[in-house]
C-alpha cells in the first residue's frame, strides 16, 4: 500500500520543525496544498522559503507561489481550527494532514473535529527536541508544558463528547 495522500496540509505554528514537516509532506507529493494558520503578520511568503532553506529543505520556488498560503487570524489552538475550516470551506478541501507537535496532536485533532466533522484528519505528529517526554517530571520547563497541555486537551475532550452528546441524531 502507498503512502496516503490529503487534500491539503495544515501546519499549526510553534515550531520551525512543524514548517518543515509540512514543506517534506508537499515536497513529497503527499499533497499539492500547504496551509499554515497564526502566522505572526510580519511573516511573508519569502520568509518562508529562507526558513525552509535554513533548515535543509529544498523546496521549488514555485511551490511556495502556488502551493503555500499563510492565515495571520489564529492565535491559539480554537483560533487555528477557526481559521483553518473557513480556509478549507473556501478551498473545498476534504482531507487534510494535520501538522503539530506530538504533545499538541490529540487537543488539535478534536479542535479541527469540533468545526468540521466530517473532514478526514491524518495526524501528523512532530517531535519537538526541547521538550522531554522521558522523565518529563525531571525537567521543569517540559513539566509545566505537558501538565498545562494535559488540562487544556481534558477540557476540550469534555467540549467534544458534550458537543457529540448533544448532537446525536
Amino acid at each position: 500500500m502507498g503512502q496516503s495522500k490529503a487534500d491539503a496540509i495544515i501546519v499549526l505554528t510553534g515550531g520551525v520543525k512543524r514548517l518543515a514537516a509540512g514543506f517534506d509532506l508537499l515536497g513529497a507529493g503527499r499533497s499539492n496544498l500547504l496551509f499554515v494558520s497564526g502566522v505572526n503578520t510580519s511573516v511573508k511568503l519569502s520568509d518562508i522559503q529562507k526558513i525552509s532553506q535554513d533548515q535543509g529543505i529544498v523546496l521549488d520556488k514555485k511551490y511556495i507561489q502556488c502551493c503555500v498560503e499563510l492565515g495571520y487570524a489564529a492565535f491559539n489552538t480554537v483560533g487555528n481550527a477557526t481559521e483553518s475550516a473557513e480556509w478549507i470551506t473556501k478551498n473545498k478541501i476534504r482531507s487534510i494532514f494535520l501538522v503539530t507537535s506530538n504533545y499538541h496532536i490529540d487537543r488539535s485533532l478534536l479542535e479541527f473535529r469540533l468545526k468540521m466533522p466530517n473532514l478526514k484528519i491524518h495526524k501528523y505528529p512532530v517531535v519537538s527536541n526541547n521538550v522531554m517526554l522521558e522523565g518529563w517530571w525531571r525537567h521543569p520547563s517540559s513539566m509545566r508544558l505537558l501538565v498545562n497541555e494535559y488540562h487544556k486537551y481534558m477540557y476540550t475532550a469534555a467540549k467534544f463528547f458534550l458537543y457529540k452528546s448533544f448532537n446525536k441524531q
